[in-house]
């Protein structure tokens, strides 16, 4: 259970860390790119949340 726990929060902060990076290059260089790890625009009833703060983070680390 230990293990389960450690991995699952090694997973949640690399994500978090690959999410920030992604989002200074954004500010950094203008590229839209990073948009599409969040893009729920493909189901009918996200998208509608799509344009809360926060709601592609948390959906990208639900499905996965």
């Amino acid at each position: 259970m230990k293990q389960i726990v450690r991995l699952m929060t090694i997973g949640i902060i690399a994500g978090v860390v690959l999410a920030l990076s992604l989002k200074i290059i954004q500010l950094a260089t203008g590229n839209p790119a990073y948009i599409l790890l969040f893009n729920m625009d493909y189901i009918p009833v996200l998208k509608q949340v799509d344009d809360v703060m926060g709601a592609g983070m948390l959906f990208h680390f639900i499905r996965k």
